[in-house]
């Protein structure tokens, strides 16, 4: 069977078909969202059908068992999602924190997912946190050096 731009449905791999599995997880996992936390084993389980990882089965089908295991490995699903940044406009984002950040890159830019992520950081909300004291200390030691001038 030929589609409409002339490349039959048998030209798709498994592993064109688990890179349309994973956008679709994807899209799904954000809905309206810019951008979502998430982990490469929701990822996985999305493709696979299933709304998290708590909804697995205990028993699969020993051919999707052996589907889910291979891109469950980190090899695997580190490859979709990197051709999935490359060719199909989804932006990842992690940098010391568990999980990722995932966004569509019609939405926001890396630079804005990466700055929006990096404030979210307890670090940095504690350093923010530690500097609006400083500067309160100093402005009330001002204050009180005025009043005694």
């Amino acid at each position: 069977m030929v589609n409409r731009v002339g490349i039959s449905n048998k030209d798709k791999s498994e592993f064109d078909v688990a890179q349309l599995a994973a956008y679709v997880s994807i899209k799904s996992i954000l809905g309206t969202k810019k951008y979502v936390k998430t982990n490469k084993a929701h990822i996985v389980s999305r493709m696979f059908g299933y709304s998290s990882v708590k909804h697995l089965p205990k028993e699969m089908i020993p051919s999707i068992k052996s589907l889910f295991t291979k891109y469950n490995s980190r090899y695997h699903i580190d490859k979709v999602l990197q051709l999935l940044e490359l060719n199909w406009n989804v932006i990842t984002y992690s940098n010391h924190i568990r999980g990722m950040y995932i966004a569509m890159g019609n939405k926001i830019s890396i630079v804005e997912l990466a700055s929006a992520v990096e404030t979210k950081k307890k670090k940095n909300q504690i350093s923010e946190l530690k500097r609006s004291k400083i500067e309160a200390r100093d402005m009330a030691l001002l204050q009180l050096k005025k009043r005694f001038n």
